[in-house]
């Protein structure tokens, strides 16, 4: 077994894989769909996306499945008690979905027949979905790598243990909307200040098991967290507040969801599925 690298291995990668373009310079390019809608997609795909964890783990499942029974991948096969959580999570999806079409940017691309990638937004807000962020930015990738949440909502310097630092080349998975995806320009900050990207992951699908995903374990260091939450203002860059971050935290202490949510999904259970 390979011993994890010094994490001061990744400010020397900084070097390597920096990126020269900013959340503000970003160029996008307007691209028709075939659900009728158009998508803003960056103007130049990254050729690598890098995803950083604190920890890691074994397997590592999207956040719809994390908690279920591992390796189940088809709903029928989970036994009710995890089928019901499954429904829970889909519907405040569902509802954090709704709230945010009230919006007016949102309002303004449904205007437009622009694609509002709202399975996306509501991924980088916190509320479980079937995607697993990456990133175009190293350095980013780097942050979610070192720094963690504290019990008070603070962003820490990770200060023991081992991380995990994924790269994954584009030409070895398809980038398309069941596979590999950009996110589209938003109108609320988080998936551009981020540089996100997702990839899709069934219930019991281990995120490692896409091919040619690149690894490395480091030992973490509290200066090497510390390096990169500064570049990143305490964590305040990649999380400015903002109407949705509103919406998120009602959703985490709401303590049921209307039937409009709820029956839709549970109906849309298949056996075949």
């Amino acid at each position: 077994m390979t011993a994890p690298a010094p994490a001061e291995h990744l400010i020397e990668m900084c070097k390597e894989f920096r990126t020269e373009v900013s959340p503000a310079t970003r160029r996008w390019e307007y691209f028709r769909a075939e659900s009728g809608k158009a998508v803003l997609l960056p103007a130049n795909f990254a050729k690598v996306l890098f995803r950083g964890q604190t920890c890691r783990y074994t397997p590592s499942l999207s956040p719809l499945g994390r908690g279920l029974e591992p390796g189940v991948r088809r709903i029928r096969d989970l036994p009710l008690r995890s089928q019901a959580k499954l429904v829970e999570r889909v519907a405040r999806r569902l509802w954090f979905s709704r709230e945010m079409k009230s919006h007016p940017g949102y309002q303004w691309l449904a205007s437009q027949h622009l694609d509002s990638f709202e399975g996306a937004l509501a991924q980088h807000y916190g509320v479980p979905t079937g995607y697993m962020d990456l990133s175009e930015s190293f350095e980013v990738a780097c942050f979610f790598a070192t720094c963690e949440l504290d019990t008070t909502g603070t962003w820490r310097a990770k200060e023991a243990g081992t991380g995990v630092l994924y790269m994954l080349p584009t030409d070895h998975i398809r980038i398309r909307p069941d596979g590999l995806q950009p996110i589209g320009l938003q109108v609320l900050p988080r998936p551009c200040e981020q540089f996100g990207w997702l990839v899709v992951c069934g219930i019991g699908d281990d995120f490692e098991d896409i091919p040619g995903l690149q690894m490395m374990e480091f030992s973490h260091l509290p200066e090497v967290g510390r390096f990169f939450l500064d570049k990143f203002s305490g964590g305040e860059a990649l999380f400015p507040p903002d109407a949705a971050a509103c919406v998120f935290q009602h959703s985490v202490r709401i303590k049921s969801n209307g039937k409009w949510s709820a029956i839709p999904v549970r109906d849309a259970r298949s056996p075949t599925k």
